[in-house]
């Protein structure tokens, strides 16, 4: 069947395209467009109803292709016209008509190249554009619905267009009345019109829509830049949306109409009706007009005071600017905001950093010029622009595969610039990997560039010198001082867009890049730079003395915040080893001690401070600071690696050393301290691959002993991040007195043939799970984190990004036949590989518990956790065991659960909040939770600004009180009628809505009795009462409010509740048993006794209330099997006053599900003042032979095993 698709067909023209067009062009823009889908977006609108567009393909700009293609046309006509390739200062002009049509975009080949000497923000153009400071418009006119054709006369293809209609609005006034409905930071947020007219109608439009059945036609087609339907999971509504990313049968959207995105199920995606294409979009993505990312940054406080200044106000905002943004396929504005007659910009301004004068990495080669006489950049900028065009026509020569293998620190290459697509003179300073860090010598900031964006130079271009040359400020010698904190920002605000007068007084080679380096005066319009930055210098009054250095263990740590040492790859350096660990973990330090001798005078003046009381508080892991070496006296370089009440564990960065640091001995680093890079660099030889051997015991003598003391000659032949420490680790080649070290150990290495898999000797034995666990989560300062698995806020976990790499090593992993021995060795806390079975794929895991079956494993890159089939798991690599966790356990910090509990709308809050987010994580305390063997962070969280625990404030609910004990409702139990009583004779009902009570196989718990029926069917209570106090407090509470009608209604069998106990009065935790007409029957959680409630004494149980897992549970004696015995009628009166008002140590031997309640039913020993409960019962037990013999047998060993439990706990 032929489906035909009614269209029309609207005549279109390129943005930004000139008018005469080459035929070459033509030809290759019609056989490009016809048979693509592209994703248009209207710019303007011609006086004949022609509309001119920006046309993408997927994220490819298809106006920026053609202009290229136009440029190399032309610049073949350039070549025949213009011999001098260095007068070359124009080129065609945007046609007059579109000049007119829109002043919003001036990049025509003139403006680029007058930007290599104009600031970026010069956005409007140059002096020749007139009235750059007035907002510009888009001519008046209603723009139809942009469903349009691209059509061939020599083909019958026609293809779809398909785009949300033009926010032309947006443009079309001065100012606009607007709220903003998404806020990132300054330059990334949304705004949304306040007159919402046009936004009711989409959203009733939108419903109606998404009802309709989905065209499956239409989601093979989806692509980036695709406009859809989509529904929104946190309040299940469809909206329209973008389409931002398509990975297998999920979308990654944009809410147009909000700003906002999320990930959804591509079942939830709905085609978009025309009439919903007609209406613009009713948000349109900002940022603050006046800050340019490429020259500066803002201040981390700025995210806080920007939300709050606009969330829920209405604002004004005027539009000065339009572009594409660089990822998602919609326009961005650069906007001026007035908020009650302020105006944001100037508020913001005092969080803005511009940039001191060593460039970022990110920042383009298109540096502003300086007017010199003698040097800096020159003005003349003849030979400069000849650079450029030489440039550009090198860089498009094939690249020669030799030429990159011979390029090395000092090289001169032509490297293209990401920012801007364009090739510049480079050298190169470094290689890494399949990359080099380049220098560009016209200009002077680097960059990393991938190898195959590098050309050879051709010697024209050799032999004109660089254009920009690397200075320092005369009389300022380095070694006898150093600058003040404010130095930078005054050095830049001195220079920067300013005509300088320059005078070389010396010159002399860089100790680290291969150029010139050279000692000038600077003068401006008569003030002599060099003497007003007089003030910001610190000269150093005393000689340095060298001090020996703290030796300790080493351990892990992170130093983000200093510098990275200055060593180079295939750099030869001379240094000292400072602190030896092993071949693969030791750290050098330089011979050459000039800086080090610096650093350490510093550190002893800076140490003689007074402590900032405040400072202590604000260190956490990864914090930078100055730390007194106990053995010497001495203050030196440090960094936290975790804290604990009194005390820091630190790493003395200069020599790659730890210690425990009293809290008081610590003070503040001084931004000197922190300008100056380690001294010493973590290293490991080179050539030994861990994944692929071991070393023999006998290695760390020698290799101690080989480096000690002496003057190695080190070379570093490759770097990569270290696994658990945020520092390089450098693979090193080093040689003593000839001697290669790599070659002398070489006879102590291992190589293993096989792949490592943990089979018998890798095997993790059972009951010593410690001996073979996964490594801590490493956790990055800065690194941004994503909410994995969200319980609430004192349970949830944060996850790094997953590498394909790690992915694809876990699949193959998980191929490999099971070996039936392994699961044998499987206990609580063994580390193992599990197949999900909601998407069949293999990931790393770690068992909580385990039955004959299954097990209920943890999967530790991501924290949620489920019940897997014994079948399904495998072993584990050792190579996926040296690789930590990529997710960790938090809770917010500053709630403390026995001082508080949170409200019923907490957890939705809190996952809203976090869900689908980017977040900035800092970790302020670290502990063993009590249930999982895992480590828990107690953290603080940054969220678009927000700091959430700030935010969850309103949600947390203290406790006033002390917290009394009530008495227990606890029922009378009448042993003479046996187990009856209180026994529960009722269906399978289910807790399943509580949690599981926190008790742990093979751990001892001191408890009471709390409910006695039998020795097959007791309840215990633990003795530590702080949980159970707490949930009383909460529960009276809870039990005043008003009766919810409806709630009766909804109870059925299994329905957790309030109810209240008519012996004392009281409310408690409660489970639906069984239900009649007026009452109910009812299992008190607590303690495990049941009564019947009449249901107007019943109350809805809090959020709060059900997070607190029940405080008894189901318990049996351990040994004695009802299908094989009963019991004598004496058993219950001895059993009840063995057990009643006594502490019990109980230790749970299995435990399962109960036969008729959904509780978990535990078998258990019991020792009561001395003696082994189980054992005394022996004698009431009327059964088989075997099994009396088998708890004869069972009963020393029992007895030692929980003796030697008892001794772990206290050790």
């Amino acid at each position: 069947m032929i489906r035909s698709i009614p269209v029309q067909a609207v005549p279109l023209g390129l943005f930004d395209i000139p008018a005469e067009i080459l035929p070459e062009v033509n030809r290759w823009f019609a056989d490009h467009a016809v048979g693509h889908n592209f994703t248009i977006s209207v710019v303007a609108q011609e006086e004949k109803g022609k509309f001119i567009v920006e046309l993408f393909d997927g994220s490819l700009n298809v106006n920026e292709k053609a202009r290229e293609r136009m440029a190399e046309m032309k610049q073949q006509l350039t070549d025949q016209q213009l011999p001098n390739s260095s007068k070359l200062t124009t080129a065609p002009n945007v046609p007059q008509e579109l000049m007119e049509v829109s002043e919003l975009t001036k990049t025509t080949q003139q403006n680029r190249v007058h930007s290599m000497f104009a600031r970026d923000d010069l956005q409007m153009g140059s002096n020749s554009t007139p009235d750059t400071s007035t907002p510009k418009s888009f001519d008046e006119g209603n723009t139809p619905a942009l469903e349009a054709i691209i059509e061939h006369k020599e083909n019958v293809t026609e293809t779809s267009v398909q785009s949300y209609k033009s926010d032309s609005e947006v443009a079309q006034v001065l100012k606009e009345e607007v709220y903003a409905s998404c806020i990132v930071g300054p330059n990334y947020f949304w705004c949304q019109y306040s007159n919402t007219e046009d936004l009711n109608t989409v959203s009733k439009l939108a419903q109606e829509a998404g009802q309709i059945q989905q065209d499956s036609i239409f989601l093979e087609r989806l692509e980036p830049g695709s406009p859809c339907l989509a529904l929104f999971s946190s309040d299940n509504q469809w909206y329209r949306a973008q389409v931002i990313l398509k990975a297998g049968n999920t979308l990654h959207v944009v809410f147009i109409d909000y700003g906002n995105e999320s990930e959804v199920d591509i079942e939830n995606v709905r085609s978009l009706p025309q009439s919903l294409l007609d209406i613009a979009p009713q948000a349109f993505m900002c940022h603050l007009k006046d800050f340019n990312e490429s020259k500066g940054s803002w201040n981390d406080e700025v995210y806080d005071d920007f939300y709050n200044l606009l969330i829920n106000k209405p604002l004004k905002v005027t539009i000065f600017n339009m572009e594409g943004h660089s990822e998602i396929a919609v326009p961005q504005y650069a906007v001026e905001i007035e908020c009650d007659k302020v105006v944001i910009n100037r508020l913001m301004q005092k969080y803005w950093r511009p940039f001191s004068t060593e460039q970022s990495k990110n920042e383009t080669p298109l540096k502003e010029t300086q007017d010199t006489e003698t040097g800096g950049n020159y003005i003349n900028t003849e030979d400069l622009c000849k650079v450029i065009q030489l440039a550009q026509e090198a860089g498009q020569s094939d690249q020669d595969m030799t030429f990159a293998e011979t390029l090395g620190p000092g090289s001169p290459c032509l490297a293209l610039f990401s920012s801007d697509n364009q090739w510049y003179r480079a050298q190169v300073i470094r290689r890494v990997n399949d990359a080099f860090c380049v220098l560009f010598v016209d200009y002077g900031n680097e960059s990393e560039v991938d190898i195959k964006d590098v050309r050879s130079l051709p010697q024209s271009l050799l032999e004109i010198a660089p254009q920009a040359f690397l200075c320092r400020l005369n009389g300022f010698n380095e070694s006898k001082g150093s600058w003040d904190d404010k130095a930078s920002d005054g050095f830049y605000n001195l220079l920067v867009d300013k005509p300088l007068k320059l005078t070389v007084f010396s010159v002399e080679d860089h100790p680290e890049i291969e150029v010139s380096q050279f000692s000038v005066e600077i003068d401006y319009e008569g003030m002599v730079v060099n003497v007003a930055m007089q003030k910001y210098w610190k000269p150093l009054t005393e000689e340095c003395l060298m001090m020996e250095n703290p030796q300790s263990p080493r351990g892990n740590v992170s130093t983000c915040m200093y510098k990275e040492p200055s060593i180079s790859k295939s750099k030869t350096e001379m240094v000292y080893a400072s602190c030896i660990a092993e071949p693969h973990f030791f750290w050098c330090q330089y011979t050459n001690t000039e800086d080090l001798c610096k650093v350490i005078q510093l550190a002893q003046e800076a140490g003689q401070s007074d402590q900032d009381l405040s400072l202590t508080e604000t260190l956490v892991p990864g914090s930078p600071c100055l730390a007194l070496f106990s053995s010497d006296n001495q203050w030196y370089r440090a960094q936290v690696m975790r804290k604990t009440d009194n005390t820091l564990h630190v790493l003395f960065v200069d020599y790659g050393n730890e210690s425990e640091i009293d809290i008081k001995d610590v003070r503040s680093l001084p931004q000197s301290l922190l300008e100056i890079a380690p001294q010493a660099f973590l290293c490991c030889l080179d050539g030994f691959d861990e994944s692929k051997g071991s070393w023999d015991d006998l290695v760390y003598d020698d290799f101690y002993n080989l480096l000690i003391d002496k003057q190695l000659k080190l070379t570093v032949c490759n770097m990569k991040d270290h696994p658990e420490i945020a520092v390089p680790h450098y693979a090193v080649k080093i040689e003593d007195e000839r001697v290669v070290v790599n070659a002398t150990v070489q006879k102590y290495w291992k190589p293993v043939t096989k792949e490592c898999l943990m089979t018998e000797n890798s095997q993790c034995p059972q009951g010593n799970e410690s001996a073979c666990t996964y490594k801590e989560p490493r956790i990055s300062v800065n690194k941004m984190v994503h909410a994995s698995y969200i319980v609430e806020p004192h349970f949830f976990w944060c996850q790094y990004t997953i590498t394909e790499d790690l992915c694809k090593v876990i699949q193959e992993a998980g191929q490999s036949d099971q070996d039936m021995t392994f699961t044998e060795t499987l206990g609580p806390g063994s580390p193992c590989l599990a197949l999900f079975s909601s998407d069949n794929q293999w990931y790393r895991a770690q068992v909580i518990q385990k039955t004959d079956k299954t097990l209920r494993v943890l999967f530790v890159d991501y924290g949620n956790d489920v019940e897997v089939d014994i079948k399904d798991v495998r072993s584990l690599p050792q190579s996926l065991l040296e690789i930590a966790p990529q997710a960790f356990l938090c809770h917010l910090d500053g709630f403390d659960k026995s001082k508080g509990s949170w409200d019923d709308e907490t957890s939705a809050e809190f996952y809203n909040l976090l869900i689908d987010k980017p977040l900035k994580l800092t970790v302020l305390n670290v502990e063993n939770h009590s249930k999982l063997a895992v480590l828990h962070y107690a953290v603080e969280i940054e969220c678009a600004g927000v700091v959430v625990n700030a935010a969850m404030q309103k949600y947390w609910k203290p406790v006033t009180e002390e917290c009394a004990v009530t008495e227990s409702p606890q029922r009378e139990i009448v042993p003479q009628g046996g187990p009856v009583e209180c026994r529960m004779t009722h269906g399978n009902e289910s807790t399943c809505m509580y949690k599981e009570p926190s008790i742990s196989k093979n751990k001892a718990e001191m408890v009471y009795a709390s409910c006695i029926a039998e020795p097959h069917f007791f309840w215990c209570q633990y003795t530590n009462t702080e949980d159970l106090c707490k949930v009383i407090q909460l529960a009276q509470e809870a039990g005043q409010s008003d009766q919810d009608l409806s709630l009766t209604e909804t109870l059925v069998p299994g329905s957790p509740c309030l109810a209240l106990f008519s012996s004392d009065n009281q409310w408690y935790r409660a489970q639906v048993m069984q239900k009649t007409d007026n009452t109910l029957h009812v299992l008190f959680v607590d303690y495990g006794n049941e009564s019947e409630v009449d249901i107007k004494d019943v109350r809805s149980l809090p959020q709060t209330l059900l997070e607190i897992a029940p405080q008894a549970f189901l318990c049996r004696l351990n040994g004695f099997d009802e299908s094989k015995g009963s019991w004598q009628d004496e058993v219950y009166d001895d059993f009840y006053n063995l057990l009643i008002d006594k502490q019990l140590k109980v230790t749970v031997v299995s435990a399962e599900d109960h036969s008729e309640i959904a509780v978990p039913h535990y078998a258990v020993e019991i020792e009561c003042e001395g003696a082994v409960v189980n054992t005394l019962m022996k004698k009431y037990w009327n059964g088989e032979g075997s099994d009396g013999a088998l708890l004869e047998n069972l009963e020393t060993a029992d007895r030692d095993e929980t003796r030697t439990v008892d001794e772990n706990v206290e050790v």
